[in-house]
């Protein structure tokens, strides 16, 4: 396999330099970030985990022209096995919690599956191209049609034409693959896949992970372990990834990999239009010209104990935050006027304030 039929060459973004070069703007990160790896250290001795944001331009099928897209990613080389790829999922989840994504599933497949399949068709390449397309658009139909003219037993003809369907509750999606094929190389993909999920039990995510097993993705690097994140409000994947390891024997040395990236730009457009999620703050101090100097000295106290605070001019009163301060001052007389929705307290020391803050939202938390 060329490192160019790892990427739809229909959606290569291309130039011609001076020389009459043919040059392609970055369409993927995984394989950079790869071959640099690589050249730098053709033997690893240990486990290097990488993350990134940059732009990369494609050609979608839903436009004609470029689209530049910010991702932001993670890369794990030289470690293989389900206690990796269940980590890397789970850091995905958690990317999306992090996020704020209120609602969010991930969809785990196993390119090596779909792999298998063909085999036991014995597919040409044209013919496995003309399967995926089928599967990508989940024509049934199409599907079984197509089937009956291929070789291959029935139990696996029955198999294939299922796998559109072969999509929920892991448990269930694994046990009715066993149940309907006894091959070795199956069932070892599904032990993984049910490890995987076990596994996401103990980091309290397995409610997010659903099998999908006719999942395929636009790179064809993958060669285990693939998946995709979907949040409630985007109409497509919002993060994609997998495992690659056949991916650096491209570069001549074997070596296992597994990574995902995040598609921002889909991410932020999600929330536009929506009210900030941001916390609120925990202390506003109200500025006036006679206690400026106090103001920002309370500030920076209040953030070194902890305190999300901030320090706003009296026309932007409306901001959001637990506590509202205000500073007076009567002679060589500092006072703290501390206000929420319920109580006032003053005092005379920025200790004060800073005990004040703890024991309330201590007591609110």
């Amino acid at each position: 396999m060329h490192l160019q039929e790892n990427v739809k060459t229909n959606e290569l973004v291309k130039m011609i330099d001076h020389g009459g070069n043919i040059l392609t703007l970055r369409s993927d990160a995984t394989i950079p970030i790869t071959k640099r790896l690589l050249q730098e250290s053709h033997e690893l001795t240990n486990e290097r985990r990488y993350f990134y944001v940059l732009d990369v331009f494609r050609y979608t099928k839903d436009s004609t022209r470029p689209q530049e897209n910010t991702q932001a990613g993670v890369e794990c080389f030289g470690a293989n096995g389900f206690e990796t790829d269940t980590e890397v999922i789970a850091l995905a989840m958690h990317t999306l919690q992090d996020l704020q994504c209120a609602s969010f599933t991930l969809e785990v497949g196993h390119a090596g599956f779909f792999q298998r399949c063909m085999e036991a068709l014995d597919l040409d390449v044209e013919q496995q191209c003309t399967f995926k397309q089928l599967l990508q658009t989940k024509n049934i139909g199409e599907l079984k049609h197509y089937i009956t003219q291929t070789e291959g037993t029935d139990d696996w003809k029955q198999l294939i034409e299922s796998i559109p369907l072969l999509y929920g509750n892991p448990p269930e999606i694994i046990q009715l693959v066993r149940n309907k094929i006894d091959d070795p190389i199956i069932h070892k993909q599904m032990d993984h896949l049910e490890k995987i999920y076990q596994l996401l039990s103990a980091y309290h995510l397995a409610e997010h992970m659903v099998i999908d097993l006719s999942l395929m993705n636009h790179m064809d690097y993958y060669s285990d372990i693939i998946f995709q994140g979907f949040i409630h409000n985007v109409g497509k994947p919002v993060l994609m990834g997998g495992r690659y390891n056949e991916l650096t024997k491209q570069f001549g040395t074997l070596m296992p990999a597994i990574g995902f990236a995040c598609d921002i730009d889909a991410i932020v457009a999600s929330k536009e239009g929506k009210e900030s999620s941001v916390p609120s703050l925990d202390v506003c101090i109200v500025q006036n010209d006679v206690c400026t100097n106090e103001s920002l000295s309370l500030s920076t106290f209040l953030r070194e104990s902890g305190w999300k605070t901030r320090v706003i001019q009296k026309k932007h009163i409306n901001i959001p935050a637990q506590i509202i301060c205000h500073i007076t001052r009567n002679e060589d007389q500092i006072t703290y006027h501390l206000t929420t929705h319920k109580k006032t307290f003053n005092c005379t020391r920025k200790n004060e304030v800073e005990a004040y803050v703890q024991s309330l939202l201590s007591k609110e938390t």
